[in-house]
């Protein structure tokens, strides 16, 4: 039986530009090579979309963000963490070998809660976290920037992030670079290992 994987993001809507072409590329990608691959995205309702024998998305419904890009829906914490959530529901219907998180902010506590067994009926799917942009870089444009940012960031990449995930994927070599300073002792000395 072909392996199956479950993306979630935030960042995939009907206008958004490079990371819902990647991910549209990928479910394109599902039927050529016979991978069932399920998508997992904020929508304005409810829906299912099957885009080929192999792949699917799911919208949950989501409101805007609050804050930074405002035509982005966001799925919350919430939506996933009680035992009658809809995602929790899909993930469990759908059973994948593999799910990757493409986000470092709401969605990205799901690694650990399937880590210390939360979902226990899911079992355990190897865990991928995908990075698209750096935490540091977010941090500075619209919280605080310099050193202090920068500390955050190396402090929740190193603590939090970095080990609620088995695999992190990287969009670029800069991109990559925040998880090399987030688990460096020198830039990170107080990072639980």
């Amino acid at each position: 039986m072909p392996i199956k994987s479950v993306h979630i993001t935030n960042y995939y809507h009907k206008d958004s530009g490079g990371i819902s072409t990647s991910y549209n590329n990928l479910l394109a990608a599902a039927e050529r090579h016979r991978r069932y691959i399920r998508l997992i995205v904020p929508g304005e309702t409810e829906e299912v979309e099957e885009v080929n024998e192999f792949a699917r998305i799911y919208y949950v419904p989501a409101k805007f963000s609050p804050v930074f890009d405002k035509r982005y829906r966001i799925i919350m914490p919430w939506q996933y963490m009680p035992n009658d959530s809809i995602i929790r529901k899909i993930l469990l219907a759908e059973k994948p070998d593999l799910i990757e998180v493409t986000d470092k902010y709401t969605i990205s506590m799901l690694g650990a809660m399937i880590r210390i067994g939360k979902f226990k009926q899911l079992g355990r799917p190897l865990l991928v976290h995908f990075s698209c942009e750096r935490m540091d870089d977010n941090i500075g444009s619209f919280l605080v920037g310099g050193n202090i940012g920068k500390w955050i960031a190396r402090r929740v990449m190193g603590n939090y992030n970095f080990p609620n995930f088995d695999f992190h994927l990287a969009n670029s070599p800069y991109t990559a670079g925040e998880f090399y300073d987030s688990v460096e002792k020198s830039k990170n000395p107080r990072r639980s290992d």
